[in-house]
């Protein structure tokens, strides 16, 4: 990736911190798993289970989002969040 594409890449979470807008960064996340070894996202498969388990964990994840989204009171101003 080069240099402008990063800083394309990233436009849409600095506009999301500046407005207190929780953003999914779901390429981020796997990033993180893979460095981690959490799951191997480098290895071809024709098992499902790794993709299964990465979509549990994908769906837990939005719904805690969205969870707490539900929560705040949407007249209370919005304070940027890192994730």
């Amino acid at each position: 990736m080069d240099a402008r594409h990063a800083l394309l890449c990233l436009v849409p979470f600095e506009v999301a911190l500046e407005h207190g807008v929780n953003v999914f960064d779901r390429q981020g996340i796997m990033r993180h798993w893979s460095e981690l070894g959490t799951f191997d996202l480098l290895t071809a498969t024709k098992s499902l289970d790794t993709a299964a388990k990465v979509h549990d964990c994908f769906g837990t994840m939005l719904a805690d989002l969205i969870v707490d989204a539900l929560g705040r009171d949407a007249d209370a101003p919005k304070e940027p969040t890192k994730q």
